[in-house]
């Protein structure tokens, strides 16, 4: 991770997996994904993962893919 932190996308991920009380093992089973994709994101260490991986993450997640890029992040739950 530099000294920027996670990035956009790391950001969102863990926002929206914590708010729906998911573990990164939990997500990466309903995405279809590795536990060590998500941690990779999450830390910021997988900064361009592939477009079918966001994709993946936001079907999980429940959101449209884009809100996983947004600065502003993701729509509040509920």
């Amino acid at each position: 991770m530099d000294a920027d932190g996670p990035g956009v996308l790391a950001r969102n991920v863990r926002r929206l997996r914590e708010a729906r009380g998911l573990s990164q093992n939990a997500l990466a089973k309903r995405a279809g994904i590795s536990q060590t994709a998500v941690w990779g994101i999450e830390e910021g260490r997988r900064r361009d993962p592939n477009v079918s991986t966001v994709a993946a993450l936001a079907a999980a997640l429940g959101v449209a893919m884009e809100h996983l890029l947004l600065d502003d992040g993701p729509p509040k739950p509920g």
